[in-house]
């Protein structure tokens, strides 16, 4: 993020997401028919998947799902949980969320240590040897892909806003929630690749 004055720009990494984490969780765990599609991205990227609950079938599982899901992905605060609301609404998937609450909380921590041990590899490799531009050692690529774009445009960014869900999932499409929103599967997002994905995102804000 840069701050001038009174105007800034802020690219804002949302990851690891207890919500969209807990969601997609749920979707696979429960082999919730769900494809990917939209806002609804592909399948959690995780191979050991605990078995689903004992139920009998339901057909409006993947729509309440669904629901629930593009409640998260649109963004949630502290003022406004519209995920609340749909669970409130359908109580078949608000049972399961609640009976897998404990197995999901202990794969999630497990996810934030990796997340973790990540992050410090960047600022340890970046401290060490030089930055390649894009690379994995760079834990600042937002901000130096802004710069640069500011460079080559001869102009500095206005203010603007964009927010990055990061999620689990084996996907390679960055999907538009809105134009100041975006869900971006882990794996492009840890890739060299990511700047130049990310570059468009960030020059519809500069044009």
């Amino acid at each position: 993020m840069r701050v001038r004055g009174q105007q800034s720009w802020s690219i804002r990494i949302d990851s690891p997401s207890v919500l969209a984490d807990q969601a997609l969780w749920v979707r696979g765990v429960e082999r919730i028919d769900a494809p990917a599609g939209g806002v609804v991205p592909g399948p959690l990227d995780e191979d050991d998947l605990p078995a689903p609950t004992p139920r009998t079938p339901d057909p409006g599982l993947p729509a309440a799902w669904s629901r629930w899901w593009t409640a998260i992905a649109g963004g949630v605060t502290v003022d406004a949980r519209p995920d609340l609301d749909v669970l409130a609404d359908e109580p078949g998937l608000s049972r399961l969320v609640d009976a897998r609450f404990d197995e999901f909380r202990a794969w999630h921590d497990r996810r934030k240590e990796r997340a973790a041990r990540r992050w410090h590899e960047r600022l340890e490799q970046a401290g060490t040897r030089r930055r390649r531009a894009g690379s994995l050692s760079d834990p600042l690529r937002e901000t130096h892909l802004v710069a640069d774009l500011e460079r080559r445009l001869g102009r500095p960014a206005p203010p603007f806003v964009l927010e990055l869900l990061v999620l689990p999932v084996r996907d390679d499409v960055i999907r538009e929630v809105r134009p100041d929103r975006y869900l971006v599967p882990e794996r492009v997002y840890d890739s060299p690749d990511w700047p130049a994905r990310l570059e468009p995102l960030v020059l519809r804000w500069l044009a």
